[in-house]
């Protein structure tokens, strides 16, 4: 395993941009795609040719620089002990949001806003953005626009689909046909007990809202030793799906990128908006390229490191396993807790069979982000990415990688925890198949004291692949901390 650290970061999260104009006469309008979409390829071998995607940004977010502690809460939700696997945050997809002003997508769902006379928190959120990376993009991943942007803003009231805060936000937010922003409603407690066998779950991203498992906590969060507390495993970016050439076996060619489904497994899904519906071996940004030949493995995602390459299909020729999502790395300016990002998801296998069922690449692992003054035992904040999917016959998904986890504490007090964004192993894939790529390692911040004697592991490892026809490992992903960590 490569590319660990374990960095200095003297301030907390980042904000900038504030008041400037950033909604131009280009709001609303939507990445073309350029070129045309291949149609089934033939059994000569040749595919052809294939789209391109344009490197222009229609929209360009402001660049994060450090500002002020975020604190812990105010405790309106009083002292809680769960006991069983509970969401706690309810996610709304946001519009637009600017200055003062949120406007959702629709109205919000049940839960979303508690009218207690009490200015709630709520973490505003830009999940993803249209970066000028796109398919077979170089590593590490130099340009992020407005993917991973965050910050806490507080909601006075809510009239329809419109919230109104009780003072300006810094960023500005967008959906609007290039992105995907959100906002969801975070718990204040007072303390927090989270025992033996309960998790406080994020719910799944499902390509609009979700992914997110966060609380304040002004007193003491409480963690069942051994128990993982905070879950978002496998929740993040989504993985891509098995594909089926249309061909009879050993067909042997590559096609990089195509919007055909019988052209190999589909890319995992990316911090890049676009992602989502494309095949071939080619990344996309930090998510795995899928399967091509006749049943070659799914690429694993990228994050905080490479994810792994998809195993060689039945044909054995170079090139037809997906490729690994691309990373961040350690040296990025953009490291937590500076952007809030989930893992990319894992491509899909090639099919050899036409077994469609299975094979698919593994969702990422989506984000976990903890304010608490104390926090003692020796609980799990877990943000891995999910497994790629076996193929008994066929080539197999990309494991999906590790996502964020963020801590800020005043205080670890007892706390031996471990704090975790593993990439997930690719799946098995059938004899002479390829198997897919592990998924690589996320990121991980702790920001703020520790008690005196204590350590709190940190886990940011990429998943192996697998299988005859081996997929590729991920790479480790990337460590921030203010204080000391136990050795890993």
């Amino acid at each position: 395993m490569a590319l660990l650290a374990v960095l200095a970061i003297a301030s907390l999260i980042a904000a900038a941009g504030c008041g400037r104009d950033l909604f131009g006469p280009d709001a609303g309008t939507t990445p073309s795609l350029t070129g045309t979409p291949t149609s089934t390829p033939s059994s000569t071998g040749s595919p052809t040719p294939t789209p391109t995607i344009s490197d222009t940004v229609v929209y360009r977010f402001p660049t994060p620089t450090a500002t002020a502690p975020i604190g812990f809460g105010l405790g309106y939700d009083g002292q809680q002990s769960i006991s069983a696997n509970t969401q706690v945050n309810v996610c709304a997809p946001v519009e637009w949001a600017s200055n003062s002003t949120i406007t959702l997508s629709t109205a919000p769902p049940s839960g979303w806003f508690k009218n207690d006379g009490h200015d709630r928190a709520y973490v505003l959120w830009q999940v993803e953005s249209v970066t000028s990376s796109g398919v077979g993009a170089a590593n590490p991943i130099s340009d992020l626009n407005g993917s991973g942007l965050w910050e806490i803003v507080r909601v006075h009231s809510v009239a329809v689909d419109t919230a109104t805060l009780a003072a300006p936000m810094v960023y500005k937010y967008r959906t609007l046909g290039d992105g995907r922003a959100q906002a969801c409603f975070v718990p204040e407690y007072s303390g927090l007990n989270v025992n033996t066998g309960a998790r406080i779950m994020a719910p799944q991203w499902d390509g609009g809202t979700g992914g997110l498992a966060a609380v304040f906590v002004s007193g003491t969060l409480n963690l069942a030793s051994g128990n993982v507390a905070f879950d978002a495993t496998g929740v993040g970016y989504q993985g891509g799906t098995p594909g089926a050439y249309s061909t009879a076996g050993g067909v042997t060619f590559t096609v990089v990128d195509s919007l055909v489904e019988t052209t190999g497994g589909s890319k995992g899904e990316s911090m890049d908006v676009r992602s989502l519906g494309h095949h071939g071996t080619g990344r996309f940004t930090n998510a795995g390229g899928g399967g091509n030949d006749d049943c070659g493995g799914g690429g694993g995602g990228g994050l905080g490191g490479a994810g792994g390459p998809g195993g060689l299909g039945f044909a054995n020729a170079a090139g037809n396993g997906g490729d690994g999502g691309g990373f961040l790395g350690v040296g990025s300016s953009d490291l937590p807790p500076v952007r809030l990002l989930m893992g990319g998801g894992g491509g899909g296998g090639a099919t050899h069979h036409m077994n469609t069922a299975v094979g698919r690449g593994g969702s990422g692992g989506g984000a976990v982000l903890v304010f608490a003054a104390t926090v003692q035992n020796a609980g799990i904040l877990d943000a891995s990415g999910g497994l790629g999917v076996a193929n008994g016959t066929d080539g197999a998904g990309g494991g999906g990688a590790g996502g964020t986890v963020i801590l800020y504490t005043s205080n670890t007090g007892a706390w031996n925890g471990t704090m975790q964004a593993k990439g997930g192993l690719g799946g098995l894939g059938g004899n002479k198949c390829g198997s897919g790529g592990g998924g690589a390692g996320g990121r991980i911040a702790l920001v703020g004291k520790m008690g005196a004697g204590h350590c709190i592991v940190m886990h940011a490892n990429g998943g192996n692949g697998a299988g005859s026809h081996n997929g590729g490992n991920g790479t480790d992903g990337a460590k921030t901390a203010t204080v000391g960590t136990c050795p890993n």
